[in-house]
């Protein structure tokens, strides 16, 4: 394919002209001649504009006329004419098949690559969201691990809290203790 050309308006274009070889078949090679001729023009003009190794096909294309070998002196018959004519058209129309199938598979592959580029981007998305979730899931951990640290840090406060408290009382207990030990000796 030529850069430019889109592969379905190319393909509708081979279907018509296959519509218009199908068309050319019913009729009488009087009727069509020109027709035919106006069509192969078409074609050939078709295949320069669609297709990059358009040289190769134009010859191939231009192949598909009938071998004719013309007898000096010698006419032919109407029947011979008529069986040179559908024979060009039934040549002409297995080109377009091929054209057909060849841009078939063209358009299937543009496909396909749409469906792989879509497919690429859509897990390229879901890494990156998948990274910013392990991100925040990261950040949540250690979070969390730095408000265990401050829990923590706060029990240690409160249990040197107590424990000045609990020195404070034994202090206290000691001084009482020591009161009362005073006051039996001077009782006794």
């Amino acid at each position: 394919m030529n850069h430019g050309i889109n592969p379905n308006e190319a393909l509708r274009k081979v279907e018509e002209y296959i519509k218009k070889v199908d068309e050319l078949l019913k009729k009488s090679y009087r009727e069509g001649s020109d027709e035919k001729e106006e069509l192969i023009t078409l074609v050939k003009s078709f295949i320069r504009a669609t297709f990059v190794n358009d040289e190769k096909k134009l010859g191939d294309f231009k192949k598909a006329r009938p071998f004719y070998i013309a007898i000096v002196g010698k006419e032919d018959t109407e029947e011979e004419k008529q069986d040179y004519y559908i024979s060009h058209l039934k040549r002409i129309r297995n080109h377009l098949l091929a054209f057909k199938e060849e841009l078939s598979l063209i358009i299937s592959s543009e496909k396909d690559s749409k469906i792989i580029n879509e497919l690429e981007k859509q897990t390229n998305e879901l890494e990156l969201e998948a990274k910013r979730r392990s991100a925040v899931a990261e950040e949540k951990r250690w979070g969390a691990m730095i408000e265990l640290i401050q829990m923590q840090r706060e029990e240690l406060k409160k249990r040197g809290f107590l424990s000045q408290e609990i020195i404070g009382i034994k202090k206290e207990i000691s001084e009482i203790k020591t009161i009362l030990m005073e006051l039996k000796g001077a009782v006794g």
